[in-house]
Formats: structure tokens, C-alpha cells, sequence
């Protein structure tokens, strides 16, 4: 029976960092241990560094106990400062990320890989650039 684990989570492109992500994980937490017959401890939040943040959860029933270590991976200023870049040099380094993709081979690899995959990253980049020539066309 596992006894100890650790989850190192590093989060998607969200300013909200540590503060927010734990405040998110605390309410999940609160709905989990009121619908299921455990007993479960959350502990505070611990900002050890700007690179690092943590916080356990002890979860136990009949005969076992569950301590998880969650280790939150912090880089919330590096997506503000890009954030605040103006909107055209991140319109051109989208449309780089798009055509380089192509260029480079990396799609043609992906759908090797993945098809599937490549439709949610195509799907995106399709997006992206409809957003851009409609915005061009509405201006």
C-alpha cells in the first residue's frame, strides 16, 4: 500500500500562480473529503522560493493513511512579463511558433507520433490565425 507520495505540478500559461492554484486545489479538497468517508488534513501553503511552492495533504480511512507531498513549481513571473509585451511581438512570435512548426517538420512528426494530438495543436494554431486575420479585417 502506498504510504508517501509526492506530485511535482507545474501549471499551464496562468498568471495566478502558487496562491491561486492552492487556493483552487483547497476548494477541490474541501468538496472531496465532504463527499467521501475520510478523514483529511490540508496544510497551509508554504512559499519556499520564488522557483518553489508546496503543501501536503494527509488523507486516512479503516487500516490506511495517505500523506502527499505536492511540490508546485513557480514561474508566474516569467508569464507576466510576457504578458505585458506589447500584443504585436506576440502576434509575430505566434505566427513564428505556427510556421516554424511546419517548416521544421515538427508537425509532419507530431501527426506520426499522434494524429489525435496534432488536431488539438492544429486546432489551436487555426485559431490562432483566424483570430489574427479576422482582427486584420475588422481593423
Amino acid at each position: 500500500m502506498i504510504k508517501r507520495r509526492r506530485v511535482i505540478y507545474v501549471h499551464g500559461y496562468d498568471p495566478q500562480g502558487a496562491v491561486g492554484y492552492y487556493g483552487l486545489f483547497a476548494h477541490g479538497w474541501r468538496k472531496f473529503r465532504d463527499v467521501w468517508s475520510v478523514k483529511s488534513h490540508l496544510s497551509p501553503l508554504n512559499i519556499k522560493s520564488e522557483d518553489l511552492a508546496s503543501w501536503t495533504v494527509t488523507t486516512s480511512g479503516p487500516g490506511w493513511e495517505v500523506l502527499t507531498d505536492y511540490e508546485f513549481v513557480r514561474y508566474e513571473d516569467i508569464i507576466t512579463e510576457n504578458m505585458n509585451r506589447p500584443i504585436v511581438w506576440q502576434i509575430i512570435a505566434a505566427l513564428h511558433w505556427v510556421l516554424d512548426d511546419l517548416f521544421s517538420g515538427a508537425t509532419a512528426r507530431i501527426v506520426r507520433a499522434s494524429w489525435r494530438f496534432e488536431m488539438h495543436h492544429f486546432l489551436f494554431q487555426l485559431l490562432l490565425v483566424v483570430w489574427i486575420i479576422v482582427s486584420f479585417l475588422a481593423g
